[in-house]
């Protein structure tokens, strides 16, 4: 079973990155996504967040999407379907512009409870 999946620098645009994130419905032992580098915009943010939600990622251990260019809207859908990513203790967001929206999506999922495993969050 796939357990990490490393696309450092890959330079996989917004519709590659929302296909293969669409797709992680069957990597359910998957505990290491590294995206650092790549663009996967709101809508590859969305498909992870939907697979969160969908409990595709029960495992997810470590996400590094360090770099990727995200903006505010692109932080705020992650980091509000991340909160089903219950297993989650890393998660680096360095080089991305969360902006207010992200930010208080991450704040509101504190104060729920959510991502209860995180130890290490990067900014």
């Amino acid at each position: 079973a796939l357990e990490e999946l490393n696309l450092w620098g890959c330079r996989l645009d917004e519709e590659a990155c929302a296909a293969l994130l669409e797709g992680l419905a069957a990597a359910s032992a998957l505990n290491t996504l590294l995206l650092v580098g790549n663009h996967p915009g709101a809508r590859g943010c969305a498909a992870l967040a939907a697979a969160a939600q969908r409990g595709a990622l029960p495992a997810l251990e470590e996400l590094n999407l360090w770099g990727c260019r995200l903006d505010e809207e692109a932080c705020a859908a992650l980091l509000e379907g991340l909160a089903a990513a219950s297993a989650l203790n890393t998660l680096l967001l360095v080089g991305n512009h969360p902006g207010a929206r992200g930010c208080a999506a991450l704040a509101a999922a504190a104060q729920r409870g959510a991502l209860p495993a995180l130890e290490e969050l990067n900014l």
